[in-house]
C-alpha cells in the first residue's frame, strides 16, 4: 500500500512537471495574444488539449500499474498532477506580474 502511495506522488510530480511545462508554453501564446488577436484561437486550441493530455498521462501511469487503476486512484493523481503543475505555473505568473508592476512603476515615476 505505501509503495502505491509513493508510485503516486512521484508519478503526479512527474506529469505535473509535464503538465506545469506545458501551460508555461500555453502561457507565451496568451501573452502574444494580446498583441496578435489570431493567436487566441491556437491559446484556446492549447486549452482544449489539456483534458486529452491528463488523459494520456493516466495511460502511462495505468500502464505502469499493469494495466489496473482504480477510479480513486486515478482522480487522485489528476488532482495532485494539476496541483503540481499549477505550483510551477504560479512561480510565472508571480514573476510576470512583478516584472509589468516594476514596469508600471517605473514609468510612473
Amino acid at each position: 500500500m505505501e509503495q502505491e502511495k509513493n508510485l503516486l506522488l512521484k508519478s503526479s510530480m512527474v506529469y505535473g512537471l509535464v503538465m506545469g511545462s506545458y501551460w508555461i508554453f500555453k502561457y507565451i501564446f496568451f501573452i502574444l495574444s494580446v498583441s496578435y488577436p489570431s493567436i487566441t484561437f491556437v491559446y484556446w486550441g492549447l486549452t482544449l488539449s489539456v483534458p486529452v493530455i491528463l488523459y494520456s498521462l493516466m495511460k502511462h501511469y495505468r500502464y505502469y500499474r499493469n494495466n489496473s487503476i482504480r477510479f480513486f486512484e486515478a482522480w487522485g493523481l489528476g488532482v495532485l498532477t494539476f496541483f503540481f503543475s499549477a505550483l510551477i505555473i504560479s512561480l510565472l505568473h508571480y514573476f510576470s506580474t512583478a516584472i509589468s508592476h516594476r514596469k508600471t512603476l517605473s514609468q510612473i515615476q
